[in-house]
């Protein structure tokens, strides 16, 4: 339940770009245009997370 948590966690500073600072980003001279990358590869990685997470729960709960 804990990598749930994390997960959900994570999705939701993602989606609404609290997870990455602009500011760090302009520092390091990249500019805000990757944020907006980064963000959605972070969701793709955490739902993947949600999914293998549930996967097992079901494996082992039919298993028995």
């Amino acid at each position: 339940i804990g990598d749930l948590a994390a997960a959900c966690v994570v999705i939701a500073l993602a989606a609404t770009d609290r997870l990455l600072n602009a500011a760090f980003f302009e520092a390091a001279g990249w500019g805000t245009e990757p944020i907006g990358v980064v963000n959605v590869i972070v969701m793709c990685v955490g739902a993947l997370a949600i999914a293998t997470s549930t996967w097992e729960n079901i494996r082992s709960v039919r298993r028995g």
